[in-house]
């Protein structure tokens, strides 16, 4: 069987296959027979699966990811380095190939771990793409988590013979996962449990975003209104019940420029009841350290406001009544200087009367203090 290549007149190159043999009679040749077949497009095709059989080898080998495949003995049929890694990391043995039907199948784990993936490898034999993911403690005792997906491996004549599956880790993407459901569950229970303090957030266009239960509360107590997120209740529904809309709309300014704002402003509810509340604004940077949302932290300051108002109405009654004491005071000191002035009249020793005087001056001087 010879192979040779044939140049066109237009440079073309051609494969052809075949072979030559020769026809002897009386011992001499005296004809030769050749057959060749074109195979350029054979070769070609040979060589485009050659290519992609090494760039999907390059891939199964080379990436970060885990693949393998088992038959329906759930038998490895193969694998990749990573693979045997991940096996060896968890179970401290290396997998073995088993294409052999007539070897025992070799079970590198206990038997809850293949109990395990002997059911998920049942789905994929049904034809199903099976979609899970794993937590396996490796030898170390380090807990490893893998999303996994089982994929049936159909063949010409429409039959699964075999399952190929893909894994990766996702151990710091799952526990950066549960780090942030932990921070957030702390968060979400300081959120919801400050006792009568109301705390929100909104955004540029005065929609609601997040909200805790204190404020749906007392929006449904005092206003009857039910709030949602993308609502615009603060400014519609309860701005006319202040008489301070103008500050609130400069200090929400003033937050979305990045400043931290504080103002108590007085609300009415629906029933013409009055309450006094205590407000935080903080901006909230998000992306690109951008304010998209302000943080509104607000503390009924009812009770106080009123407090304070007896006690300013208080200082402003013993303040009159101080003024009150300081001019009988100032009266009681007159009629003494009106005293001494008559009894000075009835004096005709000098020195005495200089007394009386210098006392009158004293008691003037008191009287204007």
């Amino acid at each position: 069987l010879k192979v040779m290549v044939y140049r066109s007149k237009n440079g073309q190159e051609f494969i052809l296959e075949g072979n030559s043999s020769i026809n002897y009679e009386k011992g001499k040749p005296v004809s030769s027979r050749s057959i060749f077949r074109n195979i350029t497009d054979v070769r070609k095709a040979r060589e485009k699966i050659r290519n992609q059989a090494a760039k999907l080898n390059s891939i199964f080998n080379s990436s970060s990811h885990i693949f393998w495949t088992i038959d329906k003995r759930i038998c490895l049929t193969s694998f990749n380095k990573n693979y045997a890694e991940a096996i060896y990391i968890s179970h401290g043995v290396y997998p073995e190939l088993n294409t052999d039907y007539t070897l025992v199948k070799n079970q590198f784990a206990d038997h809850d771990w293949h109990l395990f993936w002997n059911q998920k490898y049942k789905e994929a034999f049904d034809g199903n793409m099976v979609h899970f993911e794993t937590e396996t403690k490796n030898m170390d005792g380090r807990m490893v988590y893998r999303e996994v997906f089982l994929n049936p491996v159909i063949s010409s004549s429409g039959k699964i013979n075999e399952i190929a599956g893909i894994a990766h880790d996702i151990t710091d993407k799952k526990l950066a996962e549960e780090n942030f459901l932990e921070q957030s569950a702390k968060i979400n229970s300081i959120f919801e449990s400050a006792a009568n303090m109301v705390i929100f957030t909104i955004n540029k266009n005065r929609e609601i975003r997040s909200f805790n239960r204190n404020l749906a509360k007392a929006l449904l107590l005092n206003y009857g209104v039910t709030i949602e997120i993308g609502n615009k209740v603060v400014y519609d529904e309860i701005a006319p019940y202040s008489d301070n809309f103008d500050k609130i709309i400069k200090v929400i300014k003033g937050a979305f420029e990045g400043k931290t704002q504080h103002l108590e402003i007085k609300l009415s509810n629906a029933r013409g009841i009055e309450n006094w509340y205590e407000i935080y604004l903080n901006p909230v940077y998000l992306e690109y350290k951008k304010i998209n949302e302000i943080s509104c932290i607000a503390f009924e300051i009812t009770q106080r406001k009123e407090t304070e108002d007896k006690l300013l109405t208080s200082l402003k009654d013993k303040e009159v009544l101080l003024k009150e004491v300081q001019h009988r005071v100032k009266n009681n000191l007159q009629v003494i200087s009106c005293i001494l002035s008559l009894q000075s009249s009835y004096v005709k020793d000098l020195k005495t009367l200089n007394i009386l005087q210098e006392s009158q001056n004293r008691i003037k001087s008191m009287s204007f203090i």
